[in-house]
Formats: C-alpha cells, structure tokens, sequence
C-alpha cells in the first residue's frame, strides 16, 4: 500500500483493509504500508497485491481516487486477488497475456491456465500467430478462465 503526498494512515488504512479481506484466503500475508519519499508533486495513492508460489504468480492492484476511502482501496485490491487465487489458475489475467509473445517464441509446447481469457489475450495470440506462424490452441472462451497451448517456432538469436 503506497500513499504519496497525502497522510501516511492513507496507507495504513489501505493496507490494513486489504490484509483482512485477504484472511479470508487463510494464508501468510505481508503487508507493508509506505509513504513515498521523495514526496511527489500530487497526491495519490494504489494498493499492489501479489501472490508467487511453484509455477504461480498472481496480482492485483487498485487505485485510490479523490473521495474514494483509503478501505475502499484496500478491499478492492483484496477482492480481485481472492478472485484470482480462487480461479485455479497459473497466471492472473495480465501475466497470461503477456506470456503469448514469449510462448511463440520459444522452443516446443507451453502450456498455461489463465484467470481471465480477455479481448486482450485473444488479440495478442492472433498478432503472434501472424508474425511467429506459431499454433495455438485455447481451451475456455473470453470471459472465462482457460488453458492456453502453444506450440512455438524455436526461435533462436543469431548473436
């Protein structure tokens, strides 16, 4: 939980809104309030949660806004990172469409379960296919949670 230029129980407040909801997950949490030094020009404030484990790695965020409590903040963050952890997957839903590039690139089959198929992952998987001729199988639809397969194309640097 990070606060800028506004009180630093901005950030207590968040972070301690965001460590109760995520109790409900019964896992350790670490949970680190910070002001930001040096201070800047605007005030603001974001909570940034994320979770690594063998072949796992999820997150999740909100943004504070004027009039928005520093709670509010905290427990949206929170829910979306219950959210994650609950869908079974290995990626959160921006990690997954980050990994199709990458994925067509590399050497034989990737394969990964996401939280969310999004607009995004389906277009970033039609882009590599053009540029990398790689196969791609998705199994879920968008909106849903699903499992990606790529076959990539062994690229290898000539340096």
């Amino acid at each position: 939980s990070l606060c800028g230029a506004l009180p630093e129980h901005v950030a207590i407040r968040q972070a301690n809104s965001a460590k109760k909801k995520l109790n409900t997950l019964r896992v350790k949490t670490d949970v680190k309030p910070i002001v930001a030094d040096p201070k800047p020009v605007s005030p603001g404030s974001f909570v940034c949660i994320w979770a690594e484990g063998d072949n796992v790695f999820l997150g999740a965020d909100s943004l504070g806004a004027r009039g928005k409590p520093s709670e509010t903040v905290g427990e949206e963050a929170a829910k979306k990172m219950v959210q994650e952890v609950r869908s079974g997957a290995h990626l959160d839903r921006h990690t997954g469409d980050h990994m199709i590039l990458p994925a067509s690139l590399a050497e034989g089959s990737s394969v990964f379960r996401t939280s969310l198929i999004t607009l995004h992952t389906l277009t970033a998987i039609e882009i590599a296919k053009v540029f990398t001729d790689a196969k791609f199988k998705v199994d879920g639809r968008e909106g849903e949670a699903g499992t990606i397969r790529v076959e990539g194309i062994g690229f290898r640097n000539k340096g």
